[in-house]
């Protein structure tokens, strides 16, 4: 297990050097330092936002990110190496996919009581 020198500041677990973090620019474009560390958190503290509207921000731009990394995949790696990748992530991708699509269809459900009042 990797050591800790970051504590998020969301759930004030530790950030191990191994995990990825997200470093957040404050309103105006500086970035926030607690002590000699920058303001990390946990990507999962950060997606939420402070309120509804960056969670909406967020979520889109993380779901921009995996089509982005899936267009990568697909156009920027050898053509003769990008089938038996996709293939071998074809699994994975699969299971992430049905989370999402799964939580989505829960939300669009509560969306579609709000909007039949």
């Amino acid at each position: 297990m990797g050591k800790s020198k970051k504590i998020c500041p969301e759930c004030n677990g530790p950030i191990l050097d191994h995990q990825m973090c997200f470093i957040e620019a404050e309103a105006d474009g500086t970035y926030g330092e607690m002590g000699e560390e920058l303001f990390a958190l946990h990507p999962e503290c950060w997606a939420p936002g402070e309120f509804l509207g960056e969670l909406n921000e967020h979520t889109v731009w993380l779901i921009g990110l995996a089509a982005s990394n899936l267009k990568t995949l697909r156009t920027q790696y050898a053509p003769d190496h990008v089938p038996e990748c996709a293939a071998s992530c074809m699994s994975d991708f699969n299971q992430a996919l049905a989370g999402l699509l799964n939580e989505f269809d829960l939300l669009r459900s509560v969306a579609r009581e709000f909007q039949e009042r």
